[in-house]
C-alpha cells in the first residue's frame, strides 16, 4: 500500500516513485487531495485516514460530554468510566504541560477574558486539514468543527468553534493552543 501511495504521489507532483520512497513514501505536501484518494484512504494512519462527519464526532463527543450517554438516553460508557478519564486527563494536563494525554489533545476552557488556569480541560481531538473535536464532561460542552479545505495556517475551524461557545454564552473561552 505504501507503494500505491507513493506512486499516486508521486504521479500528482511530477515526481518519480523510488524518491518518493526512498523520503518515506507518503508526501502530503505534493497535493492535498491526494488524502481523498483510495489507497490512502484505505491505510490506517493516525491523525490522517478517519473519515467522519462533524455531526458524527459531535455525536461521539456529546456522549463522551454527557458521562457516557446521548440526550435520548443512549450509554455508549459508564459514568464512572468517563469521569474517571476526565479526573485523570485533567491532572496530566496540569502536571506535564504541552503533553498530549492517554492520545487525546487538551482544549483548556478559560474563564471569559481570563489569562489565567484554566478552570478545566476538554479533551478531543485535532484532525489533519481543519477538524477540531472535544468534549468536557464538567458543563456537558461538546463541539465538532470539520472545514472541507486544507490551509497552510487552518484557523477556520478554530474561528467557527470559538464564534459558536461565544454565542452560547457559556462564560468560557477554548484555548486551541494550550
Amino acid at each position: 500500500a505504501d507503494a500505491d501511495v507513493a506512486a499516486l504521489s508521486s504521479s500528482r507532483s511530477g515526481r518519480n516513485t523510488d524518491d518518493a520512497l526512498a523520503e518515506g513514501g507518503v508526501m502530503f505536501g505534493a497535493d492535498p487531495r491526494l488524502i481523498n484518494e483510495p489507497a490512502l484512504r484505505s491505510l490506517l494512519l493516525p491523525s490522517s485516514t478517519m473519515h467522519a462527519s462533524a455531526y458524527g464526532l459531535a455525536t461521539l463527543y456529546a456522549a463522551l460530554a454527557n458521562r457516557g450517554a446521548l440526550a435520548d438516553g443512549r450509554r455508549f460508557l459508564r459514568a464512572d468510566t468517563v469521569d474517571r478519564f476526565a479526573d485523570a486527563f485533567a491532572a496530566a494536563c496540569r502536571a506535564t504541560p504541552d503533553s498530549l494525554p492517554f492520545g487525546f489533545r487538551p482544549y483548556a476552557l478559560r474563564q471569559q477574558g481570563s489569562t489565567a488556569t484554566p478552570t478545566a480541560y476538554a479533551f478531543g481531538h485535532a484532525g489533519l486539514g481543519q477538524l477540531h473535536a472535544f468534549a468536557d464532561p464538567s458543563s456537558g460542552l461538546a463541539v465538532a468543527c470539520c472545514v472541507n479545505t486544507l490551509a497552510s495556517t487552518p484557523t477556520a475551524a478554530e474561528d467557527a468553534i470559538a464564534f459558536l461557545v461565544s454565542e452560547l454564552d457559556l462564560g468560557v473561552e477554548v484555548d486551541f493552543h494550550t
